[in-house]
């Protein structure tokens, strides 16, 4: 299990940083993290970060 999440995290890790490479503006960064929140609803609580570093 824990090899099966390692793998989604890097897998979103790396779709955002291609979203800070490739768009043009702040907005469009915040819309395309927001789609990726929707399609992975279920790994996101309102309210808390995406990563926080310890």
């Amino acid at each position: 299990m824990m090899d099966e999440i390692e793998r989604v995290m890097k897998d979103l890790v790396r779709l955002l940083e291609d979203i800070l490479e490739e768009a043009e503006s702040v907005d469009e960064i915040e819309e395309r993290v927001e789609a990726i929140k929707r399609d992975l609803s279920s790994w996101f609580l309102g309210g808390y970060p995406l990563y926080q570093a310890s």
